[in-house]
């Protein structure tokens, strides 16, 4: 919910804290949300190239995991964001 309240450096690191967290702990379950997350805060904050970058990964663990919805969502935000088309 930070993102959404215009608190992109915070969600950077709360991004980061996940995904140090989660690697350790061999738990990828929330890692397509928090490339997410992090992607669209870093846009936000004027990092784009790491932003895309992010979002692309978040975009094709999404589509490993069969996850249509997430997948879609990240699909509109780049076009959105970066008038960046993806494919499957």
């Amino acid at each position: 919910a930070l993102n959404y309240n215009d608190q992109y450096s915070e969600s950077v690191a709360v991004a980061d804290i996940g995904l140090k967290h989660s690697k350790n702990l061999r738990n990828s379950s929330y890692w397509g949300s928090l490339l997410y997350v992090k992607a669209y805060s870093l846009h936000f904050l004027g990092n784009h190239e790491e932003s895309k970058r992010l979002f692309y990964q978040a975009y094709y663990l999404y589509s490993a995991l069969d996850d249509s919805a997430n997948v879609e969502l990240t699909r509109k935000t780049i076009l959105k964001l970066y008038n960046v088309e993806l494919c499957d």
